[in-house]
């Protein structure tokens, strides 16, 4: 599924993927924080210029990446958690740092709400109803995901690469697989 950002695949993985699980879940986390960033920036080009010629393409990038690929990332990132709780000692300080990244998820899925009925406006080339609304709605989310990806990518994901065990890994990149290519039931 192409959404038009500039990104890379976004999972690194061998055949058999979803029986075997993901080669470098953490390095597909990692990509994926990528692709946010990139959708982040597409949301604030919105902003910059919602008059722009562009702006249909971008919210139809932006709605397509916050409804089918965000809330997957979301919940690799949550399968991440406990195995990091598990194998962090006290000093990394690994249970605030990840009980600020859980609180924050709630204020995020608060802003997607109010920013999908505008990003579904403007990607059928209408307005939204109170720009203002939008802008401020937009700006927050983009901001706070891009601090979010920043304390993750400098923090949170090289903590997983010291402290997981290769069978944390193995699990980590078995639920990601899953998630990712199992067929329809």
């Amino acid at each position: 599924m192409s959404i038009g950002l500039e990104t890379q695949s976004p999972v690194s993985c061998r055949h058999g993927a979803a029986a075997e699980g993901l080669v470098d879940p953490i390095g597909a986390i990692e990509n994926e924080d990528r692709n946010e960033v990139a959708m982040c920036r597409r949301l604030a080009a919105i902003v910059d210029d919602i008059a722009a010629e562009a702006t249909q393409e971008h919210a139809e990038a932006v709605l397509q990446y916050l409804i089918a690929l965000l809330p997957a990332h979301d919940a690799d990132k949550s399968n991440l958690s406990p195995l990091l709780r598990q194998r962090c000692p006290p000093e990394d300080r690994i249970d605030e740092i990840l009980d600020r990244l859980h609180s924050d998820q709630v204020r995020y899925a608060e802003l997607v709400g109010r920013l999908e009925p505008d990003l579904v406006a403007l990607a059928s080339g209408g307005a939204v109803a109170r720009p203002l609304n939008f802008v401020m709605h937009a700006l927050a989310f983009a901001e706070a995901r891009e601090r979010q990806i920043a304390l993750e990518c400098h923090v949170v994901l090289p903590l997983a690469a010291r402290r997981l065990t290769s069978s944390d890994l193995v699990q980590l990149g078995a639920r990601m697989a899953e998630r990712r290519f199992a067929g329809p039931a």
